[in-house]
């Protein structure tokens, strides 16, 4: 699909079927000339892997719950923007004078500079570990051995550029390529995100770094979510160890294997066609004994962010209507009282959070914290804005927020209205969910963060009381105008004007 002068035409894509992100764009390159901006599937999403992704400018990834394949049962291959006539907005100049104040900002936020500078935020296993617990072999461990291969030096041999995103002066992405010879790569598909150093290294046993940005590499090409992949994987290594499935070489730190197994899933090949569901829908194939292993929530693979030592994020994986998002909310470890940026309760004061509390920390305080943390983001995914960007631990304040929305919109709006919308959504959320059979016993987690405490590192102990994080629950429901099955109360719906 060619937009272009705000027309849209349909184009023939049996030349790219079948073909990587990057053919495809450089297919279409050669046909409609340079300037493109194009969002495309690769063979995961024709194969209709349930965890592809589309990808856009060959490396930015949208990743999560398989809107690859939702393209690919289209046989819809890109989307392809070439400018033109563009939609005005209200005061451009007034989102100059942001844009322009938000840039000469980064270097006095910790964090937002952490970002901007290389190798950015890919890089933070060697430091994580050292305060928080780390997601090694499918969560059955939380330290590895050598996280020296992940120091910000290993990274910055490999760093070749940023991958920006149009208008923002943050340049999160680096593009960050493998030294070793990999001819089968495309060095412009090598931008990374933070989630993919820990899902495709540690957590598969893996400490090869040059490993780890290869099979990042593959997944841009092939358009697959490297979060739910790596979990996947991770799921049948450790059923493999278990000798709950019989793949002799199938085992956590074998990355032959693993890349393997990439290529078999991507072409729905064996015990890829299998794992190409997803590891609940795997696991209930292979019987009830298996299921114990499958890391998920609402059928979404968990990320590799540890729910046992930040309550906030558990909270959040369980009760979020899309299931785990390491992004759902800002994490505990920013407010913790022994780590934590130092700047992480300016912007965060006016949401109420004046004090650090400890991360593992299971309180009613924390509960209240993760609604006002998670209703900010909310608004952010509901709005277009970049949580990267934005409170409470970025540089942009709510209402900075509000003026840009009116900047854009021309709407006479405010910070106290950019919350509400983001309560609204996930009210709205929270009502497709219940029609479709989504309900308050989907709101947990894997049994293993109830039952298996962290037994070495820094979190050693740390385990979530099932009975007390049951509570908590509870009271998030009754903090968003809940019943305690999690269904929207009438009032909540009439004050959200979401009662017809």
């Amino acid at each position: 699909m060619l937009i272009e002068d705000a027309k849209v035409s349909f184009l023939d894509a049996q030349a790219s079927w079948g073909g990587s992100v990057g053919e495809t764009v450089d297919l279409l390159e050669q046909q409609l000339g340079g300037g493109l901006h194009v969002a495309a599937i690769g063979p995961a999403g024709e194969n209709l892997v349930r965890f592809a992704s589309i990808v856009t400018n060959r490396t930015h990834q949208a990743a999560r719950m398989g809107l690859g394949a939702v393209m690919g049962s289209k046989k819809s291959k890109s989307v392809v923007l070439r400018g033109g006539a563009l939609p005005p907005v209200a005061d451009s100049a007034c989102l100059e004078r942001i844009m322009r104040s938000f840039e000469q900002r980064i270097p006095a936020n910790q964090l937002s500079h952490w970002q901007n500078q290389p190798p950015g935020f890919s890089c933070w296993l060697h430091l994580h570990g050292l305060d928080a617990a780390l997601c090694v072999n499918n969560y059955s461990r939380s330290t590895i051995g050598d996280t020296k291969r992940f120091e910000e030096s290993e990274f910055l041999k490999r760093v070749q550029a940023t991958a920006p995103c149009p208008g923002c002066p943050n340049d999160c992405i680096k593009t960050i390529h493998p030294i070793t010879q990999n001819e089968d790569l495309d060095p412009r598909a090598s931008g990374i995100h933070q989630e993919v150093t820990g899902t495709m290294g540690p957590n598969l046993g893996i400490t090869d770094l040059d490993w780890v940005l290869r099979a990042n590499n593959l997944c841009n090409q092939a358009g697959l979510d490297p979060v739910s992949l790596g979990f996947t994987i991770s799921f049948a290594m450790e059923l493999a160890e278990n000798g709950l499935l019989e793949e002799p070489r199938l085992r956590f730190g074998n990355s032959g294997a693993a890349e393997r197994l990439i290529g078999d899933i991507v072409q729905r090949r064996g015990l890829g066609d299998v794992l190409a569901d997803g590891c609940r829908l795997a696991s209930r194939r292979m019987g009830p004994q298996i299921e114990h292993y499958a890391m998920h929530v609402k059928g979404l693979e968990m990320v590799c962010f540890e729910p046992r030592s930040q309550t906030g994020l558990a909270l959040g994986y369980a009760t979020a209507p899309v299931g785990p998002r390491y992004d759902i909310c800002e994490h505990d470890w920013d407010f913790n009282t022994e780590a934590g940026w130092e700047h992480s309760l300016e912007l965060a004061q006016t949401l109420g959070i004046t004090e650090r509390i400890p991360m593992s920390e299971l309180s009613a305080e924390k509960v209240r914290r993760y609604k006002q943390l998670s209703t900010v983001w909310s608004a952010a995914d509901c709005l277009g804005f970049c949580i990267f960007a934005v409170a409470p631990t970025r540089i942009l304040s709510l209402p900075e927020m509000a003026e840009i929305l009116s900047a854009v919109t021309g709407w006479k709006t405010s910070d106290h209205e950019i919350m509400r919308l983001g309560e609204r959504r996930n009210q709205l959320l929270r009502l497709y969910n219940n029609r479709e059979g989504i309900c308050a016993s989907d709101d947990t987690l894997p049994a293993r963060f109830f039952e298996q405490p962290i037994t070495e590192g820094p979190r050693k102990g740390d385990v979530l009381d099932r009975g007390r994080f049951r509570e908590m629950v509870q009271i998030y429901y009754a903090l968003m105008g809940r019943d305690e099955a999690g269904i929207p109360l009438d009032s909540t719906l009439l004050e959200h004007r979401l009662n017809d």
